[in-house]
């Protein structure tokens, strides 16, 4: 006699919504933004259009995610309802994953700003902004991974705490201002993950239709 657990099958059909990469595109995508929103402030572009920019940007990428979730995954895959308990979870995801982009948002433009505008406490808010940064990058993605049963998250939690120390650290010992490939790098490597995922799971899930059609 088979016996089925149901709450394991449960948490691999859930994990399997990660073979898509496109989370892993969506995330590397955030970054890249930042990486634009990096490279605004050191061409001195106003203020309004910097954060215009960056909304926007950020919009869109969101939207992108949403749609390829729609036209790519549940065509292939189907639409799976889970139990309370992982909506729960899910919902939870996405409270961690805004609060930890719209703090990261915030917290650059602020440091950014003050650095600018007071040159006398450089040297503090240098120090304040990357420790910033990498705790609330680490928390927030260990959360999502639990959370979320996504274990690639840990690391990609390293990847997004990793840029703004760098950063600091080369300008502290080169003055060299190297922002927008600091954020750049890692969003690059999470969206060079995403697009070999993505290109595998359109192999190997075609849609009904592409199949029968292959067939």
């Amino acid at each position: 006699m088979t016996v089925f657990n149901l709450t394991e099958i449960e948490k691999k059909a859930f994990r399997s919504t990660f073979q898509d990469g496109l989370w892993d595109i969506f995330l590397g995508s955030l970054l890249l933004v930042l990486s634009i929103s990096a490279l605004l402030s050191n061409i001195g572009t106003t203020k309004k259009l910097h954060i215009g920019v960056l909304i926007v940007l950020q919009i869109l990428v969101v939207l992108a995610f949403t749609v390829g979730k729609k036209r790519i995954t549940i065509p292939r895959m189907g639409f799976v309802k889970f139990g309370p308990k992982r909506k729960q979870r899910m919902t939870k995801s996405r409270i961690i994953l805004l609060i930890s982009v719209l703090l990261g948002v915030v917290v650059f433009l602020i440091a950014s700003a003050l650095i600018q505008g007071n040159p006398a406490g450089r040297s503090k808010l240098l120090l304040f902004a990357p420790v910033a940064w990498v705790v609330n990058s680490i928390i927030v993605f260990s959360f999502l991974a639990y959370y979320m049963d996504f274990t690639r998250l840990y690391l990609y939690g390293v990847l997004f705490a990793l840029p703004v120390p760098f950063d600091v650290a080369i300008q502290q010992f080169t003055e060299l201002n190297l922002s927008p490939i600091a954020f750049a790098v890692p969003g690059i490597a999470m969206l060079g993950v995403g697009t070999v995922l993505l290109l595998r799971f359109l192999h190997e899930y075609p849609k009904p239709g592409q199949e029968v059609l292959d067939g």
